[in-house]
């Protein structure tokens, strides 16, 4: 009886110390991120001003190549890139700039999804992706008080899930974004036709570096590397949880392989 006591100590410390080494692993990645927020940040506030020389520059481009065909189809190009690189900027300068207040606010899921959506539909279908109008049922989708900035890193880390899922299934890609209310818990479920999430991984794919994608390659970009690293849903489900809410893979939605649903409490003030 004193051995089998013995064990099952050694095996409880073993195993606190493998949590306790995770959990560093974690707060260092978390720490890196954090960090990361900080120079995109700055970023975003210094580009403001070159966005506004390129615009002025397209301008005086356009005059000059009038008559020029072939020219004029090339820089038509290149101003809808330069169009959707500010979508992007203003987006998140917007995001930054709410998150500078520490205030939490109710925020209405048509006021985050439409945004959202028209940001990354010039870059989905660069990517051969077709994302779908967004459904809402119902009026005063209000959630309790959060951070706008939260719900930018919600969404993006599903936007960005999907396109690597359909990259892989090497499929014509959809996207569809649906939200609504179910009693006092609000909802949004976000939904792709890539390759997939395994039965056996479901319960998994929200816990910290847990990740389906292969490993970055020495010659992956340093995007590819947070992405691929496991941490995404995890900070997702996070966030979600801190307001006493829920994060699953859900029934697919007809027509998709994979449904992300997120059930958070409705205000119950507006």
């Amino acid at each position: 009886m004193f051995t089998n006591a013995v064990k099952a100590i050694i095996g409880a410390n073993t195993q606190q110390e493998q949590q306790n080494t995770k959990l560093i692993e974690e707060i260092n990645q978390l720490r890196v991120l954090a960090g990361l927020g900080l120079v995109i940040g700055q970023f975003v506030h210094e580009i403001k001003t070159y966005v506004t020389s390129f615009n002025l520059d397209i301008q005086a481009l356009t005059l000059l190549l009038t008559g020029n065909e072939e020219a004029a189809t090339v820089f038509a190009r290149f101003s809808r890139n330069i169009q959707a690189f500010s979508t992007y900027r203003s987006y998140f300068e917007r995001t930054i700039s709410d998150n500078v207040s520490r205030e939490l606010e109710p925020l209405e899921l048509r006021e985050l999804i439409n945004p959202f959506i028209t940001t990354i539909i010039p870059d989905a279908e660069k990517s051969g992706i077709t994302v779908l109008a967004p459904v809402f049922e119902g009026y005063d989708l209000f959630t309790v008080p959060m951070h706008r900035s939260e719900w930018a890193s919600i969404l993006f880390n599903f936007y960005s899930n999907a396109k690597k899922a359909i990259h892989q299934a090497e499929v014509a890609g959809k996207i569809f974004v649906k939200c609504g209310k179910v009693g006092n818990l609000l909802y949004v479920e976000f939904s792709d036709n890539g390759n997939g999430i395994p039965v056996e991984h479901q319960d998994q794919v929200f816990d910290a570096f847990f990740t389906t994608s292969q490993p970055a390659s020495r010659q992956a970009t340093f995007r590819e590397e947070l992405t691929g690293m496991g941490l995404g849903l995890k900070i997702v489900r996070d966030i979600v949880e801190s307001y006493r809410g829920t994060i699953f893979v859900a029934l697919s939605t007809p027509g998709f392989s994979t449904t992300l649903r997120i059930q958070i409490p409705l205000n119950p003030k507006k």
